[in-house]
């Protein structure tokens, strides 16, 4: 992704869906709606059994991991956006 968005000369990167590009070589705004991603009761159950949540443990790290990668999220409510933060 770095690379295309080098080659198409792009100024941002607007990533709508939980997940940020790491190492954008563009500011980066994420839009961040999945709660469920930063829930640490869901992130044990999912844990504790995994045939049922499938691959989301590992979009939870991911997604914690976008936060910080992105030059800006934007979150649905201010309660979302103030998880994010802490």
């Amino acid at each position: 992704m770095p690379a295309l968005l080098r080659q198409v000369d792009a100024e941002v990167l607007i990533s709508a869906g939980n997940f940020a590009v790491r190492n954008s070589p563009v500011p980066q705004i994420l839009l961040s709606g999945n709660s469920l991603y930063t829930s640490d009761d869901f992130i044990v159950t999912c844990f504790r059994h995994d045939t049922e949540c499938g691959s989301n443990p590992n979009k939870s790290v991911r997604a914690r991991e976008s936060v910080s990668w992105a030059d800006c999220t934007v979150a649905p409510t201010q309660a979302f956006a103030d998880e994010l933060q802490r």
